[in-house]
């Protein structure tokens, strides 16, 4: 196990920037402690993409954006051939593939073994597939309040930590949490407001777009208090 989360520092996670090639150093450069990489099992493979598919239509979607299948697509491979060194990689789970975990397993152990990793995701009995990963650690994640009551009436004893939406992280949820077994960690946190909010109840670990809001979180850890805004 890679240990839970310091409960005195919050966790800086850059939200997706493992997606993309170009956005890997600029986060480690900004001080993140995990890197986030969205990753489906699509047709046999691990693909690297935030983008939905549409069944046979031949379109990749996610909300206001469509892109053609026809554009090229990272597979986990090939991001972790190129995976930097002290980086800790972020799994999102993606769609509903029984045989995502072995797949993922496989590939991790081929390309990163030895080094931890963390798997988080909404579909849970996907997550618990992979318990016992070496160096792992697991963050369920709810979206909306009726998740967070289903998750906490189903807890496992090896999660290390819940990842609930911005919207939902109030200190009664946070408490909740922390009595089934973990701290809470959150998601989007793109503005220092936004910071404050969630650390003053009780979130441990942000999940960022914003590389200043890592590099605002890193620079805490060096003196003044993470979740302090500027005055």
């Amino acid at each position: 196990m890679t240990g839970r989360p310091d409960e005195n520092l919050p966790l800086a996670i850059a939200h997706r920037s493992g997606n993309h090639l170009e956005r890997l150093q600029p986060a480690v450069a900004a001080g993140a402690d995990l890197i986030e990489a969205d990753i489906w099992l699509h047709r046999g493979n691990l693909e690297v993409r935030h983008l939905k598919t549409l069944g046979p239509i031949p379109i990749l979607w996610d909300r206001w954006r469509l892109v053609s299948t026809r554009t090229s697509r990272l597979h986990l491979e090939d991001l972790l051939d190129v995976w930097p060194n002290g980086a800790e990689l972020m799994v999102d789970i993606k769609g509903n593939e029984k045989a995502f975990p072995d797949a993922l397993m496989k590939v991790l152990e081929e390309h990163l073994a030895g080094r931890p990793v963390t798997f988080s995701g909404r579909r849970w009995d996907l997550l618990d597939a992979l318990k016992g990963y070496p160096k792992a650690r697991y963050f369920p994640s709810c979206g909306s309040q009726r998740e967070v009551v289903e998750l906490l009436g189903s807890w496992r004893d090896f999660y290390d930590a819940a990842v609930l939406r911005a919207s939902i992280v109030t200190p009664e949820n946070v408490e909740a949490v922390r009595d089934a077994g973990g701290p809470v960690i959150t998601w989007p946190i793109n503005t220092i407001e936004a910071l404050d909010r969630v650390v003053g109840a009780g979130a441990v670990g942000v999940i960022c777009d914003d590389l200043e809001i890592i590099r605002h979180l890193a620079a805490g850890r060096s003196g003044e208090p993470a979740g302090a805004g500027d005055d």
